[in-house]
């Protein structure tokens, strides 16, 4: 490990990457998780460490062994990974070609550190960062790697992040308060780069009071049939994100008993969408200080039925849904970008469906613009030519290719 000047750097851990944790999701939301780091070791006074690794063999010798992304944590300087990831190799943040040296070597280049202050807060509080870094590759792209820092805030509010990339693609912050503190702390947007809420900036004027004096959103959702939605979800994101993308800006807010959920957030333009197994409901609000309640009633997923029928007419029951393929067109309303993906994952469900006794299949799916899906049908004695998904009054009539 050296600096950016190329002299060595003693006493930086090593650390590496073991798993990325994944959460759970029966909505197409799965959100960003910590990944789970074990310690290697430190570098000595010639910034040098050995470490062992879980392989067979040596990744650098061997080339790609899977996944085996290291990072360099120096103390007050941003980390720095290197090592294979995605069957690429990667040094200094980068894609490289891999050198052959026995050696991986970190370049920790000294970086402002992202600072903010949001003022007096109970002792034990929590500034949570979730950071989109990137993995620089060929030609300008580079691939997304999502990692979490944390950072206790001071007695005045202050508190920042010196580990965190120079580079970033996007960040979110959430402030989280001590164990049993009543003290609720607003949600903030994801913001595009490397930078905090203006209302976190340090100096900002007027600081405590956007923190006091944010919106109070309360939600009642119903299901299609007027009852409360239990175990649905609620999933919120700021309308003007920038080049922030949906996944990485979605924050998830679980729906109690009674259909009801809420939480507090800073003023501005968010878009809403709720679900459940049986229905959803898409909509964006308009937020100002104060309390804000409002009903969202879901709705039923829509459907297609199709009626299979044989050459001799009569009607082919246990034929299996295929998909053929489908085209999307991204959205520029977040709102339509939520559906396109609660939409995906209730096509995961079409797995299992196939046509009954009487040669029906019923097809549930969530409508969103820019999305089409050509589907047929297949069983052990043929296949039917592909149809697009569309809601239908009568069942569409197939018959054998």
């Amino acid at each position: 490990t050296v600096d950016e000047s190329g002299a060595p750097l003693a006493g930086v851990p090593i650390r590496h990457r073991v798993v990325r944790q994944k959460t759970w999701e029966f909505d197409g939301f799965g959100g960003i998780t910590a990944g789970r780091l074990r310690d290697l070791g430190n570098t000595g006074a010639d910034g040098r460490a050995t470490v062992t690794v879980p392989h067979a063999t040596d990744p650098l010798q061997a080339g790609s062994q899977g996944e085996l992304l290291l990072f360099a944590c120096a103390p007050g300087r941003p980390m720095v990974a290197g090592g294979w990831t995605g069957g690429r190799f990667y040094e200094d943040d980068s894609h490289a070609a891999a050198s052959g040296r026995p050696w991986l070597q970190f370049t920790c280049a000294s970086a402002e550190p992202l600072r903010g202050n949001c003022g007096p807060v109970p002792a034990g509080t929590v500034a949570h960062l979730v950071a989109v870094c990137v993995l620089m590759a060929d030609r300008g792209g580079f691939t997304h790697d999502p990692r979490i820092f944390l950072a206790m805030v001071a007695a005045d509010g202050s508190f920042s992040f010196p580990e965190v990339p120079a580079i970033l693609h996007s960040s979110r912050l959430t402030l989280v308060p001590p164990p049993g503190s009543t003290r609720t702390f607003p949600l903030f947007p994801a913001l595009a780069e490397r930078q905090l809420p203006a209302e976190v900036a340090p100096g900002a004027p007027g600081r405590g009071d956007v923190l006091h004096d944010a919106a109070d959103l309360r939600l009642l959702v119903v299901e299609p049939d007027g009852g409360p939605a239990r175990g649905g979800m609620v999933y919120l994101a700021r309308v003007d994100m920038q080049e922030v993308l949906v996944r990485d800006s979605v924050v998830c807010l679980p729906v109690d008993p009674a259909g009801r959920c809420g939480t507090r957030a800073v003023p501005g333009r968010w878009a809403l969408l709720a679900v459940s197994p049986a229905g959803y409901g898409a909509a964006s609000l308009d937020l100002t200080p104060g309390l804000r309640e409002a009903r969202i009633a879901l709705e039923p997923l829509q459907r297609m039925r199709v009626l299979l029928r044989g050459h001799d007419g009569k009607p082919v029951a246990g034929a299996a849904l295929q998909s053929r393929g489908h085209s999307r067109r991204g959205a520029a309303d977040p709102v339509e970008t939520m559906l396109q993906r609660f939409g995906n994952a209730v096509h995961k469900r079409w797995g299992g469906l196939c046509t009954d006794a009487e040669g029906i299949v019923s097809i549930p799916f969530v409508p969103a613009n820019g999305v089409t899906y050509r589907l047929g049908l297949t069983w052990p004695e043929g296949t039917t030519e592909e149809f697009v998904l569309e809601a239908t009054g009568q069942p569409l009539e197939l018959r054998p290719r």
